[in-house]
C-alpha cells in the first residue's frame, strides 16, 4: 500500500524528459541543426529542392522534389558528405541516400518568417523544434512544462 501523506517535490525537467522513452531528443537534434543549416551546407539552389528527412545510424536520409535533383545531389554525394563533415563534425554521416517526394513546408525554417507569429523571440525553426519534440509527450501537463522549459532555455541562449 503506498504512503499516500508521503511529500512530493518538483521533479526537474531533466529527470522527467530522460524518463519518457518515445521522446529520443538526442537522436533529434543532430537533425534539427542539419536542417537548420542545410542551405549554408548545399548552397541555394540545391536546399531549395532537398531537405535532410532522418538519420538511420550513419546514413543521411535526404528528400529531394525530382528525379532531375537527385541525380544532381547523386553526383554531389562525396561533396555533401564533406561539407556535412566539416560544419558539423559531432554528427558522424558516412552515407547519404535520396528519396523523392513532397518537401516540407519551409515557411517555419525561413529567417524572413514573421516574427509575431512565435512569441519569446524564437526563430520559427526553434520553436518547431521545441513542439514537436514536446508533442511526443503523453501527459500533457508534463507536454506544457517541457515546452516552457526549453522555450526559456532557448531564450537564454540569446542573451
Amino acid at each position: 500500500m503506498k504512503n499516500r501523506n508521503k511529500k512530493r517535490y518538483p521533479t526537474s525537467i531533466s529527470d522527467v524528459l530522460s524518463k519518457t522513452p518515445r521522446l529520443k531528443m538526442r537522436r533529434r537534434i543532430p537533425l534539427f541543426n542539419l536542417e537548420r543549416g542545410w542551405i549554408d551546407i548545399t548552397g541555394d539552389a540545391i536546399g531549395r529542392h532537398s531537405c535532410p528527412m532522418r538519420i538511420l545510424g550513419t546514413t543521411l536520409l535526404v528528400r529531394v522534389e525530382n528525379s532531375s535533383w537527385m541525380q544532381e545531389l547523386s553526383y554531389l554525394k562525396p561533396q555533401l558528405l564533406e561539407k556535412i563533415s566539416a560544419t558539423s563534425p559531432s554528427i558522424k554521416i558516412k552515407d547519404i541516400r535520396f528519396e523523392l517526394g513532397k518537401l516540407p513546408d519551409r515557411s517555419i525554417h525561413s529567417d524572413k518568417a514573421d516574427p509575431t507569429t512565435f512569441k519569446d523571440d524564437l526563430k520559427g525553426d526553434e520553436r518547431e523544434f521545441i513542439d514537436r519534440a514536446a508533442e511526443q509527450i503523453p501527459d500533457l501537463e508534463i507536454q506544457e512544462a517541457a515546452k516552457r522549459a526549453m522555450t526559456r532555455g532557448f531564450t537564454r541562449k540569446k542573451r
